[in-house]
């Protein structure tokens, strides 16, 4: 009996486990409509003050993307094919290239669906 209850604290804590660290697939050719700012962006960009940078995961984007853009006043002041990097979960983009100001960044997939979020470098 005790072995039983041992066997199933062991599974249910691995599926709490398992659980806390998953991540939501973001599909956004599907759930285009579906998106709001707090839904489409809380899984993808993450911005780190304290380094100055905005961490942008890749991972939890289901469709094939096409490009990361910054832009500013509507002009893009910086691109970077996503489809030339080997794909690694995260991209890194690093704020201290931008000059002082509010910016968008733009992260595109191939069926040029957009989501963006709006950042502010100081």
């Amino acid at each position: 009996m005790k072995i039983l209850l041992l066997c199933w604290i062991i599974m249910l804590l691995s599926t709490f486990v398992s659980l806390a660290n998953s991540k939501n697939i973001i599909n956004i050719s599907k759930n285009f409509d579906l998106l709001t700012d707090s839904y489409n962006l809380c899984g993808i960009f993450y911005e780190d003050g304290k380094n100055n940078i905005v961490i942008v995961d890749l991972e939890v984007v289901e469709d094939d993307l096409a490009t990361l853009s910054v832009l500013k006043d509507g002009e893009t002041v910086f691109r970077h094919d996503l489809k030339e990097i080997n794909m690694e979960p995260v991209y890194e983009l690093e704020l201290d290239q931008f000059a002082t100001g509010y910016y968008t960044i733009q992260l595109t997939t191939d069926s040029d669906i957009s989501v963006e979020r709006q950042i502010m470098v100081q």
